[in-house]
């Protein structure tokens, strides 16, 4: 299908295509080069809608399973610890063995 540029730069997308590619009044395209010197690639851009319901949909997934700021806090404070005592106890066993202690 051959559409015309307008005087403003606009094309007229053909109403099949639009049809197709759910392509409406506010669609987002994203105009890049093609892989010949004469071709023009089109990408349809998510609408912010559609992008909201995608965060939606994957946060949904996390729901429960990923602890609040609080508990992971605590949780990174744990580990911190927990690699002191084991440093500080590693540190104790080299001092001991080069005193000979059993």
């Amino acid at each position: 299908m051959v559409t015309q540029v307008t005087g403003k730069n606009q094309v007229t997308i053909p109403a099949t295509i639009a049809r197709e590619y759910g392509i409406e009044a506010g669609s987002r395209m994203d105009w890049l080069p093609g892989d010949k010197p004469n071709e023009i690639r089109v990408q349809i851009q998510p609408t912010t809608r559609e992008q909201l319901r995608c965060v939606r949909e994957i946060g949904a997934k996390y729901v429960g399973r990923v602890p609040d700021s609080g508990t992971l806090l605590s949780q990174v404070r744990d580990a911190e610890d927990s690699a002191r005592v084991h440093s500080i106890v590693r540190n104790l066993r080299k001092t001991n063995k080069r005193a000979n202690v059993p």
